[in-house]
């Protein structure tokens, strides 16, 4: 995910952030088809967009991942979502993290033009070790996931007792909180499909989202120990597209061998350059997932 070099596997979920607690093994943070026993009953749950917090090129940024919720809609999807912020449940990919300890979110409830969200006492205090910086990036990690939820933007007001909270996460935010779209708040290359962990058999296709302003997404897949075995260039879409959003561009691959690799895990890498769209510099940014081969 952060520009050169072999990205880390942290150990220690505690910076900048409230952590997370482990999944249990094999749960991916999606599942497309939860709640359906493949008879005629509708499925109770979906997967949707949530966004955690990981190192960048150019210091935090928000990441995006799918975790299962609530299918009813509205208000229930919306608190599903939040609370699969926190770190109850956590990000499944382990270099993501998030500012949202464990019962942070009570309820939620959506309106014409915004969505009222009663936090708890612990979501108040700024977590231990974040900067207001990166506080100010967790809340933009509640309203880009309940934004999500909802498939519209509304921005979020926090309340704490019945009224507003004025300080959640050690920051003020007195108003609602708007999403803040400047291209720095997001990461500019983002993997949708594979899911972290996930087994994959023959062949499989990568998708994610891209910035509208990357012209050229390049993927790799590499074994344990570092060595590049399938490397290729992505296909942009529009969006709307596979692995895009209703807003942003996608991107997605062509299927990729791996009938003749050997078992193990493997990890798949999406990367782009910015050109200085969102940085004085050039940097390169990217996000992976580890796939496994029986």
């Amino acid at each position: 995910m952060a520009a050169g070099g072999r990205r880390r596997r942290r150990a220690d979920r505690g910076r900048g952030g409230a952590g997370r607690r482990a999944r249990r093994p094999g749960h991916t943070g999606r599942s497309p088809a939860a709640g359906s026993d493949g008879g005629d009953r509708e499925a109770t749950t979906s997967a949707e967009a949530v966004y955690f917090v990981a190192d960048s090129a150019t210091g935090d940024r928000l990441y995006r991942e799918f975790a299962t919720v609530p299918a009813t809609g509205g208000s229930e999807a919306v608190l599903g979502a939040l609370r699969a912020i926190t770190a109850e449940e956590g990000p499944a990919d382990p270099d993501y993290r998030t500012l949202w300890p464990a019962d942070s979110f009570s309820t939620a409830v959506v309106a014409d033009d915004e969505v009222v969200v009663e936090i708890g006492e612990a979501a108040l205090a700024r977590p231990s070790g974040a900067t207001a910086q990166q506080a100010r990036l967790g809340l933009q990690q509640a309203v880009y996931t309940a934004e999500a939820a909802l498939g519209r933007a509304v921005p979020v007001r926090f309340e704490h007792g019945g009224v507003s909270a004025g300080s959640v996460l050690g920051v003020a935010a007195p108003a609602p909180v708007e999403r803040d779209r400047r291209y720095s708040v997001t990461t500019p290359v983002n993997v949708s499909d594979p899911v972290q962990g996930q087994a994959v058999r023959g062949s499989f296709s990568a998708t994610g989202t891209v910035a509208t302003y990357i012209q050229q997404v390049r993927w790799r897949l590499s074994d344990a120990d570092g060595r590049i075995v399938r490397r290729g260039r992505a296909t942009k879409v529009l969006a709307g597209g596979a692995g895009g959003t209703p807003s942003a561009p996608g991107w997605s691959t062509e299927p990729i061998d791996v009938s003749t690799l050997g078992s193990g895990t493997y990890r798949f890498v999406a990367e782009v350059r910015d050109d200085g769209e969102t940085t004085s510099v050039r940097a390169r940014f990217r996000d992976d997932r580890d796939v496994i081969v029986p």
